[in-house]
């Protein structure tokens, strides 16, 4: 007789437990989405004479449940761009456009983000869906790396259109002319074509074991 060891690892959607059989034999009993990691909370493992338990707690396996990512990628919602540089890590928040597979967002030539991605173009964007009184909570994260893009101004307007809305005469004047800024020449597009992406839908701390999102009306 012997007591196999046990280890959890979470790939993609799906939760692979696996056993470490005698001569080196893996054996994977998968569970899907349905079967959060609180379900496989505590794992006793046995090699030989060594005890030990593993605790998968939300550090180990994601207690979430994947999404389409264009829930989010379609929405008018704050990104946060995280960089890096010789100062250290650095995150940005930046409205955004998802467009051509890739994520667009705005910059300028002289910009620390800028810099710093020309740099080093390794960089992440955390999109977040928080709503407490309804009990949605949907995080989306883009990795890879990110190129410096000529401000294409038709490209900026439907950018600024899902913010602003769709009709020109509505925008502010004062915000498009001083902030905005469509026509500068120091403007500059920040794409990102993710290497991968991260989808987590908690959208049970107020409904568990029930998802508040997607609506089921």
């Amino acid at each position: 007789m012997f007591n196999p060891a046990l280890s959890c690892r979470f790939h993609g959607s799906v939760y692979v437990l696996l056993w470490v059989c005698p001569q080196n034999r893996v054996g994977p009993h998968r569970y899907d989405t349905a079967c959060p990691a609180r379900d496989l909370y505590r794992l006793k493992c046995r090699v030989g004479h060594l005890m030990d338990t593993v605790a998968v707690s939300h550090l180990d396996c994601a207690m979430g449940y994947t999404f389409d990512p264009h829930a989010l990628l379609s929405e008018p919602l704050m990104a946060n761009l995280c960089t890096s540089g010789n100062e250290g890590p650095r995150n940005a928040p930046v409205w955004f456009l998802w467009e051509d597979e890739a994520i667009w967002m705005l910059g300028s030539k002289n910009g620390s983000s800028v810099s710093r991605l020309k740099a080093d173009p390794r960089c992440a964007v955390e999109i977040v869906h928080f709503d407490n009184e309804a009990g949605i909570l949907l995080h989306l994260g883009l990795r890879g790396r990110a190129s410096i893009e000529q401000m294409n101004a038709m490209r900026f307007r439907r950018l600024l259109a899902k913010y602003l809305g769709p009709d020109e005469k509505c925008w502010n004047p004062w915000f498009i002319q001083n902030v905005a800024a469509i026509d500068d020449q120091d403007g500059r597009l920040i794409k990102l074509t993710p290497a991968t992406t991260y989808t987590n839908n908690v959208s049970y701390f107020r409904t568990g074991p029930a998802l508040a999102w997607p609506s089921k009306e």
